[in-house]
């Protein structure tokens, strides 16, 4: 059996260098990909993410970009409703059955029952 391939993976330093690299020379995104070995597609992403944000550009793994303060408190308040959304779930699933009262059910056999005999 092929061992099965690791993705890559690429640090802030490398991205920003690279698609400053890019930004600061006549270099067109396929001489960039050559010269770094950065596929074309990867490339066009790095180059549009900086672009969309530079100061925030490439956050990490697993950490969200950070934003306005609207979108802070928007983020936050998502966060909150769906956690409240999460409690109601487990608390209706908590809830008395709408079957009634289940006291008046009987062990067979058990005289302090009313179906029991004595």
């Amino acid at each position: 059996m092929g061992k099965k391939a690791t993705k890559t993976r690429y640090t802030r330093e490398f991205k920003l260098e690279t698609v400053r690299m890019f930004e600061n020379s006549k270099l067109t995104v396929d001489d960039l990909s050559k010269k770094t070995g950065i596929s074309r597609s990867l490339c066009y992403r790095w180059i549009a993410e900086y672009r969309e944000n530079p100061e925030n550009a490439f956050p990490g793994s697993g950490k969200r970009k950070r934003g306005t303060a609207q979108e802070e408190e928007i983020h936050r308040l998502r966060k909150q409703l769906k956690e409240a959304e999460e409690d109601l779930e487990i608390l209706k699933n908590f809830t008395p059955s709408s079957r009634g009262d289940r006291s008046d059910r009987t062990v067979p056999n058990d005289p302090g029952t009313r179906g029991g005999r004595p």
